[in-house]
């Protein structure tokens, strides 16, 4: 019966403090409860350390020990084991100084860790070379646990009872050769110290005996060259060699050798060895090439997970930063409604209206000033041509009772009359607004064409006020006939008959 190993999870053991473990499930510190090569506790570089909370009912433990499936050089070189009843409260049992190699050691504690120590710390504290760590399994026995305390996984050894003792030796000597075969991968051989106990992690070196077997040993040790048989050339070491005076040792006492049994020759055994031992070299170097390759591409995938979740929480980081921005935007971008209730002013209405006054001020006075130059400039504009049509009338009138006088006395055959055509000549340089006063003058001169009545003798000026100003066309017909003063008369022909009105007021009075 195997050894019970308090540190497994199915005897109740727990997880409560771990330095460090990776992320990855495969690589938790829980996997040290479970007996599976494939999950293991990776860890961080040495020191490193794991708390296990053992059942309350473990006895008490004197073997402890540890697990490691590969030869790596980050494999736990110096451990510390302590124990206690919490987790504050330690006490160091032993420091184990591991061999390098694979499998699984074993040493003997000085102090049995007792019932009440219910914590016990594992601590990594050398590692044969700088590197992240690792370990399998933690191992706490209670007895010894001899060579096989793995055994259950594989069949004991059963001899068939033939005839032919020949061939019942054959059968052994296979069967032991490939127990030897199969041991050859974990297997390290190292001379073992004070308190330490090697043992073999996955398949025995030793067959076991039939239970009826009292003479055999609980914990066989491992066969050396003086065990076996064969040539000297495979005698190098244990585990080369095959067994040939052993089998007589492994058979059970109530199967008697047969009479007349044929010795195998030495030659036969040297070459059937040879072959073994190619087909064992063969199938380890195959054994741990697989075992790289998976190792490697579960750190592949590992890898390639991490990376693939950090990319997605960035993307995710991104979309969600994004979407952020463009509900600020949208946020933004919207038209801001705000009725005449929305909107208080708190300040006095008289600073504001002084404020108002104070910046538009400035700018109404430049307005002033600008809109009455305007306005003066289109004024006297306006006013040059009222007094230009006013003066061209006064001189058209003029002309035309100097013409008038001129033909009824005849005093000034020799001047030319002013008619039309000279008027239009000299109003070529006037400007467009005085063109229809111009015409309308024009008539007044064709209406005048024709000869007054005789009856109506000419009358001077009553007063200078009813003299009109003296034009210039006057002027200068003046100077051209000789600088003679010329004289307006007036034409009463076209003045009204005011003697109607003087009658008309006489007899009013």
């Amino acid at each position: 019966m195997a050894e019970k190993n308090w540190a497994l999870g199915e005897n109740g053991a727990k997880v409560v403090e771990v330095s460090h473990e990776a992320a990855h499930v495969a690589s938790a510190a829980s996997n040290l409860l479970v007996e599976r090569e494939d999950l293991l506790w990776i860890t961080s570089d040495a020191p490193q350390h794991v708390t296990l909370k053992l059942a309350e009912s473990h006895p008490p433990l004197r073997y402890v020990g540890w697990h490691v499936w590969h030869d790596y050089l980050t494999n736990p070189k110096t451990v510390e084991v302590a124990s206690g009843e919490s987790v504050d409260d330690m006490v160091a049992q032993l420091v184990c100084q591991a061999v390098s190699g694979a499998g699984t050691q074993v040493w003997k504690l000085p102090n049995a860790i007792p019932p009440n120590h219910l914590f016990v710390r594992v601590k990594i504290l050398e590692t044969f070379s700088p590197g992240p760590t690792y370990m399998n399994n933690v191992v706490l026995f209670a007895n010894d646990p001899g060579a096989r305390f793995r055994g259950a996984r594989t069949a004991e050894l059963t001899v068939p009872k033939q005839a032919g003792a020949s061939a019942a030796r054959m059968s052994v000597l296979l069967k032991e050769l490939d127990e030897d075969i199969r041991a050859l991968h974990p297997i390290k051989t190292v001379s073992p110290k004070k308190n330490m106990l090697l043992y073999v992690p996955q398949e025995p070196m030793a067959a076991f005996p039939h239970e009826y077997a009292e003479e055999e040993s609980a914990s066989p040790n491992l066969r050396g060259p003086a065990e076996r048989q064969g040539s000297n050339y495979m005698n190098r070491g244990p585990q080369y060699a095959v067994a040939g005076e052993r089998l007589e040792g492994v058979t059970p006492a109530h199967v008697a050798p047969a009479a007349g049994t044929v010795e195998v020759s030495r030659g036969f055994n040297e070459r059937l060895c040879a072959l073994e031992q190619a087909v064992a070299s063969l199938t380890q170097s195959m054994n741990h090439q697989r075992e790289d390759l998976t190792m490697i591409k579960r750190l592949l995938l590992q890898q390639a997970s991490e990376r693939r979740r950090e990319l997605e929480q960035r993307l995710t980081a991104q979309q969600a930063s994004s979407a952020q921005q463009q509900l600020q935007l949208q946020q933004h971008e919207k038209p801001h409604r705000v009725s005449r209730h929305q909107v208080s002013v708190d300040f006095p209405e008289d600073a504001l209206r002084s404020f108002v006054e104070a910046v538009v001020a400035p700018k109404l006075h430049k307005h002033t000033k600008r809109t009455e130059a305007q306005t003066i400039a289109k004024l006297d504009e306006f006013l040059k041509d009222i007094v230009a049509e006013i003066t061209l009338a006064v001189d058209d009138r003029v002309r035309f009772h100097q013409q008038a006088s001129l033909n009824n006395t005849g005093l000034l055959p020799d001047m030319a009359p002013h008619n039309s055509e000279s008027r239009r000549v000299e109003s070529t340089n006037a400007p467009p607004c005085l063109m229809k006063a111009r015409e309308r003058s024009s008539e007044v001169d064709c209406r005048a064409a024709q000869p007054a009545p005789a009856t109506v003798p000419p009358r001077p000026l009553a007063s200078s006020a009813a003299t009109p100003p003296e034009s210039s066309v006057s002027r200068r017909q003046g100077k051209g006939a000789g600088s003679a003063p010329v004289s307006i008369i007036r034409d009463g022909s076209l003045e009204p008959d005011l003697s109607f009105f003087r009658g008309s007021g006489e007899n009013r009075r």
